[in-house]
């Protein structure tokens, strides 16, 4: 394992698993769970975040590693249904290491709100009707690869 001592963060592996951590964001970032590492690295990532102070340890894992997770004092934020191959949901959870870390504060708590109440607007604005709309939703196939290409260069 490498550690950086910078202002920034510093995405590496632990183990065979991808994070991210640093004073930037006070937090690691669990980006992608290899599968040998599971069980495994749960209490690395914990070790990693008291050595450095950290206040919270984010983790992106597949539904099926939920369990071992939760049992070591993490907590689900979010999920994405079929993220993983359209089959395996992925799921957001955190361990608040700090007790600040876990509170929100009024600003913050405010601006969710807000962005709640402007995304339920757009919601509402959108017209049912798409019969005169530029824009078509289709899902991509193989022979899409090449114009995606050269759109994303």
């Amino acid at each position: 394992m490498r550690t950086v001592n910078t202002p920034f963060d510093t995405i590496e592996k632990l183990q065979h698993s991808v994070i991210q951590h640093g004073p930037s964001s006070n937090r690691i970032y669990l980006m992608k769970l290899a599968t040998e590492d599971y069980p495994s690295i749960i209490p690395p990532l914990i070790e990693l975040g008291k050595q450095n102070r950290y206040g919270k340890i984010f983790a992106k894992i597949p539904a099926w590693a939920k369990d071992q997770f939760i049992s070591h004092g993490f907590q689900q934020e979010a999920s994405v249904p079929g993220f993983y191959g359209g089959e395996v949901d992925a799921l957001f959870l955190a361990n608040f290491l700090t007790a600040e870390r876990a509170r929100l504060t009024p600003e913050i708590k405010k601006t969710i709100e807000q962005n709640i109440a402007l995304t339920r607007k757009k919601s509402s604005d959108v017209d049912g009707d798409t019969a005169n709309t530029r824009f078509a939703l289709r899902r991509l196939t193989p022979e899409n690869a090449h114009a995606l290409t050269s759109l994303y260069g």
